[in-house]
Parts: C-alpha cells; sequence; structure tokens
C-alpha cells in the first residue's frame, strides 16, 4: 500500500508533514494500479537506485512544465514520481533530457525548466498586429492585380450561402468589420485572451483553436438561424477564446475532473460572456448567436486540448508551428475561394 505525499502539477508544500485537513491529505491509493513509479525507469543506467525528495521534486517540475500529470509518494527505497500507465514514455523522456541538460548543475533551480511567457506574448503580439493590419485593409474596396476588390461583398457572412456549400463563409467573415471602433474592440479583447491562450497552448494551436472556434461558431448559427442572416466581425473567435480558456482550464486544473473546483474557470468564462458579450458585431443588432455559439464551440475545444495535455503533455514546437501553418492556410484558401467567385 503507497501514500500519496502530494498530487497535481502545481507549486509544492512540503512533504514531510501533511495537512491533516483536506481531501489532499495522506490519500491511500490501493486502487491506482494504472499509475507507475518512473524513477527506476529514469536510473535504468545509473547506478543510483533511490532519489532524494529534493530530487523528485525538481522532476516533477519538468512534468509540471510539460503540464503531465503526476504524484509523489513514499515508497520503501525514498520517494517514487507516479505516472499515468499511458503518460511514462513522454515523463521518462522529459526528465531524461532535463538531467542530461543538467550534468553540470544538478542542484539549479528546477523553475527554470518552466517555459517562459515573454516570448510567446511577443510572437502573438507581432502576429495580431499583422492581423489588425489586415482588419483594416478590408475595411475597404482596393485593387490587387488591376482588379478591384470589394472585401465585404466577397467574404461577407452569409447563413443561407454557408447552407449551401459556400463553406468559405465561415471563415471570411472574422476579418471584416463594420468601423475602425468595431476594429479596435474586438483587436484589444483578441489582444488579452489570445495572449492568455497561448501561454498554455503554444502561438500555433492557440491561433488554431481560435480560428476553428470562430469558424464552428458560425457554422452553427447558419445551421440553427437558418438563411436570411448576415454578420461579419471577429467577436465569433474572440469569445471562442474566452471559451476555449474556461475548458481548457477546467480540465488542466490539477485534481479530479468535473469537481467543483474544477469547473470554477467555465464559470468564470460564462460570467465574461455575459459582460462582454452584450457588443454586437452587426451595424444592425447585436449578433447574441454569434457570441454564444463562438463560446460553446471555445469551451469543447478547450475541454478538448486540456484533455489531450493531460494525457500526452503540450505540444512541440515543430508541432506548434505546423497547426499554426494550417491556420494560416485555411485562412488564405478561403479568401482566395471568396475572391473567385467574384470573378
Amino acid at each position: 500500500m503507497r501514500k500519496i505525499i502530494f498530487a497535481g502539477i502545481d507549486e509544492f508544500d512540503s512533504p514531510s508533514e501533511p495537512s491533516s485537513s483536506g481531501r489532499n491529505s495522506f490519500r491511500f491509493s490501493l486502487f491506482r494500479p494504472f499509475w507507475i513509479n518512473i524513477v527506476p525507469l529514469v536510473l535504468t543506467q545509473s547506478k543510483i537506485q533511490c532519489v532524494t525528495v529534493q530530487t523528485v521534486k525538481e522532476w516533477a517540475l519538468v512534468l509540471t512544465a510539460r503540464h503531465l500529470e503526476y504524484e509523489i509518494e513514499k515508497v520503501e527505497t525514498g520517494y517514487g514520481l507516479y505516472v499515468p500507465r499511458w503518460l511514462v514514455k513522454a515523463a521518462v523522456e522529459e526528465i531524461r533530457t532535463y538531467r542530461h541538460e543538467n550534468v553540470v548543475k544538478d542542484r539549479e533551480d528546477a523553475e527554470s525548466a518552466l517555459p517562459k511567457a515573454a516570448s510567446n506574448v511577443q510572437s502573438v503580439l507581432g502576429i495580431w498586429a499583422v492581423v489588425t493590419a489586415f482588419f483594416i485593409i478590408t475595411g475597404s474596396p482596393s485593387h490587387l492585380g488591376g482588379y478591384q476588390i470589394n472585401w465585404h461583398a466577397a467574404g461577407l457572412g452569409d447563413t443561407g450561402a454557408i447552407i449551401h456549400g459556400a463553406w468559405y463563409r465561415a471563415i471570411t467573415p472574422l476579418f471584416l468589420h463594420a468601423d475602425i471602433a468595431h476594429v479596435l474592440s474586438n483587436v484589444a479583447t483578441g489582444a488579452i485572451f489570445l495572449c492568455m491562450l497561448c501561454r498554455r497552448t503554444g502561438v500555433g494551436l492557440g491561433y488554431f483553436l481560435s480560428l476553428s472556434a470562430g469558424i464552428v461558431g458560425n457554422v452553427l448559427k447558419a445551421i440553427l438561424q437558418g438563411p436570411g442572416q448576415h454578420f461579419i466581425g471577429a467577436s465569433t473567435a474572440a469569445f471562442g477564446m474566452v471559451g476555449l480558456l474556461g475548458g481548457l482550464f477546467a480540465v488542466v486544473t490539477p485534481g479530479s475532473l468535473f469537481t467543483r473546483r474544477s469547473l470554477l474557470p467555465i464559470g468564470a468564462a460564462l460570467t465574461l460572456l455575459a459582460f462582454l458579450g452584450s457588443g454586437g458585431d452587426e451595424p444592425a443588432g447585436i449578433d447574441l448567436a454569434g457570441h454564444v455559439l463562438g463560446f460553446t464551440a471555445g469551451i469543447l475545444f478547450g475541454v478538448g486540448e486540456g484533455l489531450r495535455q493531460r494525457w500526452f503533455g503540450r505540444l512541440g514546437g515543430q508541432a506548434d508551428m505546423i497547426m499554426g501553418f494550417t491556420a494560416l492556410i485555411v485562412t488564405a484558401t478561403a479568401w482566395t475561394a471568396a475572391i473567385w467567385t467574384m470573378f
């Protein structure tokens, strides 16, 4: 029988004196057969077969940086670091890489293994500036290759057209706005939520998920409201970001899934939806359906991404870049199709 000293992916308390109150104090894990102690696996090529609690803490911080679930437990030979069976390979590789990179400084503060958010924020704001420039360009007709392009006519959201196969009209309206005030409001809210999201997912995947939530929200709008609805604006994607954050944090919060604590982020996201969702995307009125459906799509995508991170960890840099390029290709293809239909 094993006793759990600490469980989760958050900061550590002292393992020597566990709290006598609360549900996290000394839980028995008799019914946890699918959790594996990875300490012996990490040390397979080492003469050392046990580690101190300080070393286990450092390794756990490495897993925290990759958003891998773990538990620290007292065992006969010292301390064990347990992870779900399906995470064993990823966790062992991460810790071996960490040990290899820190041979000379084994006792360096393990928090250096945590991902730095500054570069992510700079990347998000840089790409967002390009997106904002495109928002402004599409605000009025322009010339392209000797032809005059009426961006609003080409990319206006039309529920009837979407239902009849004009798939690109679920994407292009996300890049159109009524006026400069409309652009600035969506840019400001989008930048805040996108920076928060990309800190947890990576820049490429963050953009891909935000775009996907906006697209699915517009498709659901066409299906549920039927023909006759016209819309523009990025706020469907912006509220998709809010939903993504709520769904993601609800799942990656340390502890059991779908408890009162884990559902708090979704409650906070719903509060933001109620507070900010009264603004409209259309000159004629409030696009409440777009806000709610984008938010709903975001919740679903956020829960899905949270489960993926909980089981497999965050995407690597190359995979994250691929997701970002995929979002770019989808956007470019949609606008190409929209413009092509004008000629």
